[in-house]
C-alpha cells in the first residue's frame, strides 16, 4: 500500500483514485480470521446479519494502479497484516 501511495505522487496519480490490495478475493470472515490469528486470545464470532444482501467478500481491482502506476502487489494479505501488526506493536 505504501508503494502504491508513493507512486500516486507523480503526474500519473494526480487527481485520480486507485484501489490498493492483493487483487485476490477475500471473504469478510476470512479477513476477520486472519486478523484474529495475529491477535493473542482473540476469536471471531459469526453473527447473522439482519440484511443478508450485505457484502460478504471483497476484491480490490488493482488494474488501474497496475496500468497507470506500474503497481504490483508485493505481499499477501496475511503478510501485510503481520507487518502492520509488527509496526503497530513497536511504534
Amino acid at each position: 500500500a505504501v508503494d502504491c501511495t508513493y507512486r500516486t505522487l507523480g503526474e500519473a496519480g494526480r487527481n485520480e483514485i486507485f484501489n490498493v490490495g492483493t487483487g485476490i478475493e477475500t471473504s469478510i470472515t476470512a479477513l476477520a480470521n486472519e486478523v484474529a490469528d495475529l491477535v493473542p486470545h482473540s476469536t471471531v464470532e459469526h453473527v447473522d446479519h439482519p440484511r443478508p444482501y450485505m457484502v460478504r467478500q471483497r476484491c480490490a481491482d488493482v488494474s488501474k494502479a497496475r496500468d497507470r502506476l506500474g503497481y504490483e502487489p508485493e505481499y499477501s494479505l496475511r503478510e501485510g497484516l503481520r507487518q502492520t501488526k509488527q509496526y503497530l506493536d513497536t511504534n
